[in-house]
């Protein structure tokens, strides 16, 4: 059975509740996406960004607000890398 990593996710422009995600095959590293684009044409520009990116980047959690302040909103280099280090992981493709 095929594994899929998630390595990206988009709103759709037309209804805001609507989230497409791009996922990555582990074996082949072959691209794919759940939108009507690539499931009936297999082409769309979700994974035409992904592929054009040479580093994706995922976010896994959004600051909270005492973790900014702490960071002092970025200003404060330490606690603002040990946090992209917990929070941020690059992808590359």
């Amino acid at each position: 059975m095929n594994k899929y990593e998630l390595i990206g996710k988009f709103k759709s422009k037309r209804d805001p509740n609507v989230q497409y995600e791009a996922k990555r095959n582990v074996a082949t590293g072959a691209v794919s996406c759940n939108c009507p684009g690539w499931i009936f044409y297999r082409k769309c520009k979700h994974v035409e960004y992904v592929n054009r990116s040479p580093g994706f980047i995922e976010i896994t959690d959004i600051p909270t607000c005492a973790e900014a302040q702490k960071m002092d909103f970025g200003r404060n280099k330490e606690k603002s890398e040990k946090w992209f280090e917990k929070h941020i992981k690059i992808i590359e493709l």
